[in-house]
């Protein structure tokens, strides 16, 4: 299955009115509607977003707007809800006009709704933002311009973590420049924050739907271990809302069972790699790198990493 609908992204004023009360982004602001192709006369990449839904009625409308409201020309957006009955279907519905598939019926889980909406994807860049997540302003261009300019396969941007009352408790650094301390420990990327490419996704596979939890460390394992080019980035790509209900505050265990016990297949088949990830979890971890590191460099990937210079507003670009 292939989503036949993209789409230029709507204008303020085309999506329906936001509630009484609500203001800035992305209620009342919206990104500047982009040009028809890129800079060079390209076209733009299709970027393909997918965002699971179960309940999430407080928040979904507004991870919708994020999204619409991005003023890319070439969108498809996908959105998979488990069957809620909060009237998160409802808020879905205001905006069906703009979606190029949704549907509302019961699942498997969080993994296996990610995965049913990608397999509706035909764009070459791919990006899943749960139903309260929200996408900074002009994500889309910024994650596209660099997609093209350096031929990236993994995407990794910044976040801000928000409060519910809306005000920012910090900023996410880029993704840690010490790629294998990394690597060995299982660090987790910002998902929200992160864009791939389809052929990446294909080599990946699919999210382990055995997993309630750690499917997305799962997944960004798996990449880090077949990606051969990582982009990072200090822009901001989104928001994350930090609240009760949030997932990730789930038990410990849980997540802890998932990564040991399900993970499937091995994070490499570097049997040396393998182990070093088990001992890197231990307090031998520094040793581990020290040692680890002439063994494994030549499977390191190409990994720019891009910076922004203030006095001169270019960005400042480093091989790694």
């Amino acid at each position: 299955m292939k989503g036949i609908l993209t789409m230029r992204c709507p204008t303020l004023a085309e999506l329906p009115p936001p509630p009484e009360g609500r203001t800035g982004w992305p209620w009342t602001t919206e990104s500047p509607q982009l040009p028809d192709t890129m800079p060079d006369g390209g076209a733009w990449p299709r970027i393909s977003i997918v965002t699971p839904s179960y309940n999430q009625g407080q928040f979904i409308e507004e991870t919708i707007r994020s999204v619409l409201l991005q003023g890319y020309p070439n969108l498809e957006y996908i959105i998979i809800d488990g069957g809620s009955t909060d009237g998160a279907v409802d808020i879905i519905k205001k905006y069906k006009l703009w979606l190029t598939y949704w549907v509302s019926e019961r699942d498997r889980g969080q993994s296996h709704a990610i995965n049913k909406g990608f397999e509706w994807a035909s764009g070459a860049l791919y990006n899943w933002q749960n139903s309260d997540d929200i996408l900074f302003v002009s994500a889309l261009s910024s994650a596209a311009a660099i997609f093209v300019k350096h031929n990236a396969q993994l995407i990794c941007g910044r976040r801000i973590i928000r409060t519910m009352t809306g005000s920012a408790q910090h900023v996410d650094p880029a993704l840690n420049r010490d790629w294998w301390n990394y690597k060995l420990r299982r660090g987790i990327i910002a998902t929200d924050a992160s864009f791939f490419s389809a052929a990446l996704h294909s080599q990946i596979g699919a999210l382990d739907e055995r997993m309630h939890y750690q499917f997305d460390v799962d997944y960004f394992t798996r990449a880090l271990n077949c990606v051969e080019r990582i982009t990072i980035t200090e822009q901001i790509f989104s928001l994350l809302m930090s609240h009760a209900d949030q997932k990730t505050r789930q038990t410990q265990r849980s997540d802890e069972y998932e990564i040991t016990k399900l993970r499937t297949p091995p994070a490499s088949d570097n049997l040396l790699l393998r182990l070093l990830q088990r001992v890197a979890r231990t307090r031998f971890h520094n040793f581990v790198l020290v040692v680890a590191l002439p063994f494994l460099a030549k499977a390191k990937p190409k990994i720019t990493y891009i910076s922004f210079d203030w006095l001169t507003g270019r960005d400042i670009v480093t091989e790694i």
